[in-house]
């Protein structure tokens, strides 16, 4: 008989998370010879894993084990995609990645994070590397512009992306938020970091960072607000502070250069340099945007099963051509990760990938209330809306910086919230269902007496 071995310290691949979430771009160019970090420590986290399931009598099955197949489509169908693609290259595994490999430590966190010992552990963790993160993204963007070299690494460290980093720093302020109510005495030292991680966000002129982190920051805020156990006095300050804190930032960020980059969605003013670089920026996105989304549905194949994973499809598309102008190398990603993944997965590709992201928003909708005050879950929750708009209109969902963060939350918060598919299914028709009209009220019949026989006595 095997051994019942104990439960595990942590969710398995958080080693990778942490690294990802703390260094970003830079922390995953990081290497550990021949193959880059983050790579390395998924497949240790998986080897651990795989030991565990051989040297043990079994894990125990986690709640939304059944949600978790979805995972498993999107991971068979584009595993399948690339096997057909006929190539084995670098290239072609790197551009499968996202839906594979990365989906896989999804998969992994769903599966160990069934132990609940271990996810505060874990979030200590992940908290410290975001604070980590905020704390060198803050040092960079005030006192040492760009970032440092060190021999060896191709890109320095401690240099700011910010369409991610910035995010991610929004992501670290927004779970500060959910700590107010459980620690009061240190609500002075927390609002003294909040404003610091908001000076640094407003210093970028990158649209889709600046937009990330305002979001995530107003998600957490909501659900500050929606905490069944509320803090009312805390409660009371916040709901004050949105609509005056909103009425002071407007000119504040309308003077700032992502404020005027944010401008040019609206209206353009050729005689400002910012809005007229963002401008073009929009424009050569788009472009390239709709010329790739053409290539794929002029072959009727391509448009429903995507053209899988051989070829850059940014250069036999010319989507390319219109997206690296001004660059000196060639793109392979169309700078969104909607768009990319139409391309190399056609639409049934879209339609098994969104499947689980559809379940994950209603789950959040569904556990709002709730995830204030349990850390770790709001932090699952947090991250993949955090990266949502970078990804959107970023490479970030095809790099392993922003990808192994969003599917290991995607995974971990199916498998503790989702229970089995026909539960949830069930919730969502009952909501949507239109109510049944009530019959009218009748009153009851009044019995008919029926007169005894007459019974002649002769």
């Amino acid at each position: 008989m095997m051994p019942q071995l104990k439960a595990p310290h942590y969710v398995g691949g958080v080693a990778a998370v942490a690294v990802m979430l703390f260094g970003t771009r830079w922390g995953s160019h990081l290497k550990v010879p021949p193959i880059y970090i983050g790579d390395a420590l998924i497949l240790l986290a998986f080897a651990h894993y795989g030991m565990r399931r051989i040297y043990s009598s079994g894990e125990p099955s986690p709640p939304g084990r059944d949600a978790l197949r979805m995972l498993w489509w999107l991971m068979g169908y584009a595993g399948l995609r690339w096997l057909l693609s006929g190539e084995v290259s670098l290239d072609s595994i790197r551009d499968a990645a996202p839906y594979t490999i990365y989906v896989a430590v999804g998969l992994l966190a769903g599966a160990t994070v069934v132990h609940e010992s271990v996810r505060k552990p874990t979030y200590n963790v992940l908290f410290w590397a975001l604070a980590g993160h905020a704390a060198w993204t803050v040092f960079t963007t005030f006192i040492k512009k760009g970032g440092i070299h060190i021999p060896g690494i191709t890109q320095q460290i401690f240099e700011v992306r910010p369409d991610i980093d910035y995010p991610i720093v929004g992501l670290f302020a927004a779970l500060l938020i959910g700590q107010m109510n459980s620690m009061p005495k240190w609500r002075p030292v927390i609002m003294a970091v909040l404003g610091l991680c908001g000076a640094t966000v407003l210093s970028t002129q990158n649209r889709a960072g600046f937009l990330g982190a305002g979001m995530v920051v107003c998600i957490g805020l909501f659900l500050v607000l929606n905490a069944r156990h509320r803090d009312s006095s805390m409660a009371y300050l916040v709901a004050a502070a949105i609509p005056l804190g909103m009425v002071a930032a407007v000119p504040v960020i309308a003077s700032t250069t992502v404020g005027k980059r944010l401008l040019t969605t609206f209206t353009q003013d050729d005689t400002n340099a910012a809005t007229t670089d963002g401008s073009a920026t929009t424009n050569t996105r788009r472009a390239a945007w709709n010329q790739l989304i053409e290539w794929t549905n002029s072959d009727s194949q391509r448009m429903v099963f995507g053209h899988g994973f051989r070829d850059n499809i940014m250069d036999i598309s010319g989507a390319g051509a219109k997206l690296s102008v001004g660059l000196n190398e060639s793109v392979r990603a169309p700078h969104s990760g909607w768009v990319n993944t139409y391309a190399h997965l056609g639409v049934v590709g879209c339609f098994i990938g969104i499947i689980p992201l559809v379940v994950f928003l209603f789950l959040f909708w569904r556990e709002r209330r709730d995830l204030a005050e349990d850390p770790f879950r709001m932090l699952i929750y947090l991250t993949p809306l955090a990266l949502a708009l970078p990804i959107s209109f970023g490479v970030i969902l095809e790099s392993p910086f922003g990808a192994i963060p969003f599917w290991w939350c995607i995974g971990a918060a199916l498998a503790l919230d989702g229970g089995s598919p026909p539960a949830w299914l069930r919730e969502i028709a009952e909501r949507v269902r239109p109510a049944k009209p009530k019959a009218p009220e009748t009153k009851p019949a009044l019995p008919v007496m029926h007169s005894a026989p007459m019974v002649d006595p002769r």
